[in-house]
């Protein structure tokens, strides 16, 4: 899998989580941290980043993180930097396999 394989399956998970019936959210590719175990992409509603209308901002927009060896979403949080959550993953990971 490429980023390109994990981005896609990325998206897909994103369009079950409309913002706004009108909205979509997307994936800021200029965000995309890349990990030995896969990648984490950032994403906020394209309403937003259009217009920078706070509005349209979305606030629980938790980074995803999209596990090379399996393709498997794991939805991270906001409460912490994002470099906790990465770290948490790592760890997690680590114990299942």
């Amino acid at each position: 899998m490429d980023v390109s394989d994990a981005q896609v399956i990325a998206e897909r998970w994103l369009d079950t989580k409309r913002p706004l019936p009108d909205d979509r959210f997307v994936i800021r590719k200029e965000l995309t941290r890349e990990r030995a175990f896969g990648w984490v992409f950032s994403y906020h509603s394209e309403r937003w980043l259009q217009t920078r209308d706070p509005k349209f901002n979305v606030t629980d927009n938790a980074p995803l993180i999209v596990d090379r060896a399996n393709g498997s979403v794991h939805v991270t949080g906001t409460a912490q930097p994002i470099d906790h959550y990465i770290a948490e993953y790592e760890r997690t990971r680590k114990s299942r396999m």
